[in-house]
């Protein structure tokens, strides 16, 4: 059984739902029984994408309800949430329990049912914003949070992570044994983007896979661009999948003081098939992380996407991250953590067609290992293990 707590096509958490579908798809073509409880939907967006490896259980009444609510109404989701799930395993009994969630409380309750059953159960901790983000937050009761995510990582049998450097931290913080981790690195489903073509002529448009975000600093990103327009007149930003938030309105005002605005474009969310179209009209693809030592043990789905598509990236984040590592040692791109840097990356990329396509081509191979048939043989494995042996 597989509790995700959003899945593809879900728009406003692409990569989230992107590797919950992929994980729930490689488990199901694996021979196992994949029973798919989602726990929440963005508004306005369509079903979850169905396959004959999976089967979906009925949506609960509170996935989509609650979540743009207050704090009182979110507070009841949480609780009829664990009833749901509860439900859902009476049902089917299951020999193992899989939870993907941002949310801590989400993968509590989870760990509990799993208890109550004497059910092996794994943690997807698949982003570096669920492991240790209340560290970042300026919410009330973040050290609540903490304590949630670590016992429910306790309970685990098993604990999933994109990178063996999240795991060292997660030891460390919470002191979990290093043997109950597996890295289940991010993948990409090549053939999604096998048609993207290298952009060596035209636009010179530089595309953000998602809206402005805190975790992103796309506010530095914004300074960075004011810098390229100045060399790269007809250059375009485009950020793709953004939100109504305070943030993204931060940063669309930010734009308006350093008079860029008329050259960045802020596009609503796009189903999935839809992005290789605007990436087919992209000179590079540009990933940033905030300046912040969690976000350098991770590697975000985005950059494979990049990568299989062909376009160059050019990344900002903590220097020696696992994401500028990846990008420095297969040639994929270009990495900065200053302003300064990133501008003068974005440029030379921008003018030198044949570089692109020379670094678009090697973040093409590098992608080949990527797929997700290879980065999830892994989880297939501990599944295997823990439904035979547990």
């Amino acid at each position: 059984m597989f509790v995700a707590e959003f899945f593809s096509p879900d728009t406003e958490y692409a990569a989230f739902g992107e590797r919950t579908r992929a994980t729930a798809e490689g488990l199901g073509m694996a021979g196992f029984d994949i029973r798919v409880l989602v726990l929440r939907r963005s508004p306005n967006d369509g079903p979850p994408f169905s396959s004959s490896s999976y089967v979906f259980e009925p949506m609960p009444k509170t996935a989509s309800f609650f979540l743009r609510r207050n704090l009182a109404a979110n507070a009841i989701q949480r609780i009829l949430i664990f009833f749901e799930v509860l439900i859902t395993v009476l049902k089917h009994r299951p020999e193992l329990l899989v939870v993907s969630a941002h949310d801590p409380i989400f993968c509590m309750e989870t760990s509990i049912i799993a208890t109550i059953f004497a059910t092996p159960f794994v943690i997807d901790a698949h982003d570096s914003r669920l492991v240790l983000a209340a560290e970042q937050s300026k919410e009330m009761g973040k050290g609540f949070k903490r304590a949630l995510e670590s016992s429910a990582m306790q309970r685990a049998s098993r604990i999933w992570v994109p990178t063996q450097r999240m795991a060292l931290m997660l030891t460390e913080e919470y002191d979990i044994p290093n043997r109950k981790f597996t890295v289940v690195a991010n993948g990409v489903d090549s053939s999604r983007f096998a048609r993207v073509q290298n952009q060596t002529r035209g636009p010179h448009t530089i595309l953000h896979l998602g809206g402005p975000r805190a975790y992103y600093d796309s506010a530095t990103l914004v300074k960075a661009f004011r810098i390229v327009l100045a060399q790269v007149p007809d250059a375009t930003l485009v950020f793709l999948g953004i939100r109504d938030d305070s943030y993204t309105r931060n940063v669309m005002r930010l734009c308006e003081e350093l008079k860029v605005q008329e050259a960045i474009q802020f596009l609503p969310p796009a189903p999935p098939d839809l992005v290789p179209v605007f990436m087919s009209r992209a000179a590079l693809g540009v990933h940033t992380y905030a300046l912040n030592p969690v976000y350098a043990t991770t590697v975000g789905l985005k950059v494979a996407e990049y990568m299989a598509a062909g376009l160059p990236i050019l990344h900002r984040g903590p220097s020696g991250g696992e994401t500028w590592k990846l990008i420095e040692r297969c040639g994929a791109g270009r990495c900065a953590e200053s302003v300064e840097g990133l501008a003068h990356h974005a440029i030379e990329l921008l003018s030198d067609p044949g570089l692109r396509q020379s670094i678009g081509d090697q973040g093409r191979r590098m992608a080949s290992t990527l797929d997700w048939k290879t980065t999830l043989e892994v989880a297939i494995q501990d599944a295997y293990f823990l439904t035979r042996h547990e």
